[in-house]
């Protein structure tokens, strides 16, 4: 995990959000790039997005986020443990609890990002 403090930075693409994005670097924080088309041509970008996370894909991230970090508990619970205790995904009781701490936490990684990408494409479809 990336221990460095989090920014987002908003780009549009010119000179200015470029050289906020280069200094916040420079200052070793972890970068999240957003930009949002508001009337600029750069359909290019929005095209590669387009084609890297296909609308189709964005659609199925967010209930599977959700199936694996609720099923995770649900793993749990079938083999006879509590909803949130992990142990029963290894012999050793605390490599079980990281392994399901990882699984919950890909979960919400995967739903968190099928939303901002459809957020996404939801406000570059307002500008058509």
């Amino acid at each position: 995990m990336d221990a460095r403090p989090k920014a987002v930075v908003l780009l549009s693409g010119g000179v200015d959000s470029t050289t906020a994005a280069a200094l916040t670097a420079r200052e070793d924080f972890a970068l999240y790039a957003l930009t949002l088309a508001y009337g600029q041509r750069h359909a290019v970008e929005l095209e590669a997005a387009r084609r890297i996370a296909p609308q189709s894909l964005v659609e199925r991230m967010i209930p599977l986020g959700v199936l694996i970090y609720a099923g995770t508990g649900v793993v749990g619970l079938i083999l006879g443990k509590n909803y949130l205790d992990y142990s029963v995904f290894s012999h050793d009781a605390a490599h079980g609890h990281e392994l399901g701490i990882f699984l919950v936490e890909a979960g919400v990684l995967v739903t968190v990002a099928g939303t901002m990408t459809a957020l996404f494409y939801a406000f570059v479809e307002r500008g058509r």
